[in-house]
């Protein structure tokens, strides 16, 4: 046993030598004490215990010489007592990751901006007959085999912030199943596309769940494809396609490097921010081309207007904001109730209960308003009335019980984020209702009164996300 000793000290002097003079005695005298209680507890405790040390060894080498290199000198780490044979653990966040990390997240955006461009590209520069012709499919095929190799990496390292880009390719290989089976499409306005959607959505609240990028980097695809309706009906001429095309290309990769930048900073507002000001833009573009080239323009409307156009990217973006922050939303009031003891945790499974509730009523009542209007969204016929008022009912109790939970709890009340939680997870109700899916008939609310109310939700949800991120990371 002198001679493990004496080995771990020399181990000891491989670790920086501020951390060494700090926390070497300690760690020596931990080490020391966890070998005679592993000792004492029989040679196959001794052997698990040695292996177990080994293993940490380069792991937490690698991790202070990290911190020796690039983190600031008052955020050094600290020890942690009661783990034996443990070195002390750190309080602040793990270390940046690597490269190959970073464009494992920017890759399915990539992947997919490609594969959504080449045929409409290939048809305005080649011809229609050039886009049919076998060689571009062998070229998809050449497109999808980093997808053969990336998919199962993704799923070994399903902990891993960056492979929360590749729910989008679970979601879809689910689909292609069902489309086996079933033979047949989702049409947005049948009842198991509802359940497709509320499937969705609780996948991307899982993926909220392990880190507010984490569901930034899932809910990102989800987002974009919610624009994917404005270019159904655009005719195919020679300059239609090249647009579509353009478009298309340009979007994904703009969200490609917003993923790798939310992967590399770790910084939930900014990813936010960067990811809702490019399907802005993005989805501006979607909406001209759906407005001035596709089948979009309302019948009331005598042509094409940058009036109307704004109108349909706003609800547009209402959706994609929706798909992005309603999981946060969900996040934020998660971390409220668990800072808040057991009544806090049952409070607000409640009021997500309620939600689901709201959104399903919400969902389904599409099917019966082809022509959008504000008021459509109350006049439900039964039983949706009902699952609607049901709805709501359930989320104010789960509401109030947080409310009293978080009154009861010893500090930690940050009564404004929670106040702010209240409406900014109602107004996914609507955001949801205007937006999904985009309609011609037309328009019901004009442009500001539909642009001022979500640039305010936006920013204050963006707002509240970043600060229980960082509440989080304290």
């Amino acid at each position: 046993m002198k001679l493990l000793r004496a080995l771990y000290a020399a181990l000891l002097r491989l670790y920086p030598e501020p951390f060494r003079r700090e926390f070497g005695a300690e760690m020596l005298d931990v080490y020391a004490r966890s070998l005679r209680a592993s000792r004492a507890a029989g040679p196959a405790s001794l052997l698990g215990w040695l292996l177990r040390e080994t293993f940490d060894l380069p792991a937490s080498l690698a991790r202070e010489h990290w911190y020796a290199l690039y983190a600031q000198p008052n955020l050094r780490p600290s020890t942690q007592s009661g783990l034996p044979g443990n070195a002390p653990v750190a309080t602040q966040p793990p270390p940046p990751p690597r490269a190959w990390e970073v464009l494992m997240a920017a890759l399915p955006f990539l992947l997919f901006g490609l594969l959504m461009s080449i045929g409409p590209l290939v048809s305005a520069i080649l011809g229609r007959e050039a886009a049919a012709n076998s060689s571009i499919s062998r070229l998809t095929y050449l497109l999808l085999l980093p997808v053969v190799v990336a998919l199962p990496l993704s799923l070994w390292k399903h902990r891993q912030i960056w492979t929360a880009s590749w729910y989008i390719v679970y979601v879809l290989l689910v689909l292609m199943g069902a489309g086996l089976v079933f033979d047949s499409s989702i049409d947005p306005q049948e009842f198991y596309a509802v359940l497709l959607a509320l499937g969705v959505a609780f996948l991307l609240y899982y993926a909220a769940r392990a880190g507010a990028v984490r569901g930034l980097l899932a809910g990102l695809p989800f987002a974009l494809a919610a624009w994917q309706p404005f270019l159904e009906s655009t005719p195919h001429t020679l300059i239609d396609p090249f647009l579509q095309g353009m478009l298309s290309l340009a979007s994904w990769v703009m969200l490609g490097l917003v993923a790798a930048l939310a992967t590399q900073t770790r910084r939930a507002g900014l990813g936010l921010a960067l990811a809702l000001g490019t399907l802005a833009l993005a989805g501006f573009g979607f909406a001209c081309l759906g407005i001035y080239q596709g089948g979009m323009l309302p019948f009331s409307e005598p042509g094409p207007s940058l009036r109307v156009a704004g109108i349909y990217a706003a609800r547009g973006l209402l959706l994609s904001a929706a798909i992005l922050l309603g999981p946060q939303l969900a996040r934020c009031l998660r971390a409220a109730g668990f800072r808040t003891g057991a009544l806090g945790r049952a409070a607000y499974r409640l009021a997500l209960l309620g939600m689901v509730l709201l959104i399903a009523a919400v969902l389904l009542n599409i099917n019966a308003n082809m022509y959008l209007a504000w008021d459509a969204m109350w006049r439900l016929s039964a039983p949706l009335d009902r699952l609607l008022y049901a709805g709501l009912a359930v989320y104010h109790v789960g509401y109030v019980l947080l409310l009293a939970a978080t009154w009861r709890a010893p500090g930690n009340r940050d009564w404004f984020s929670l106040a702010l939680l209240y409406g900014l997870i109602l107004a996914v109700l609507p955001a949801v209702f205007l937006g999904w899916p985009p309609r011609t008939g037309q328009p019901a609310l004009a442009l500001w009164q539909i642009t001022l109310p979500l640039l305010a939700w936006m920013a204050l949800s963006v707002l509240v996300v970043a600060h229980t991120a960082r509440q989080e990371n304290t």
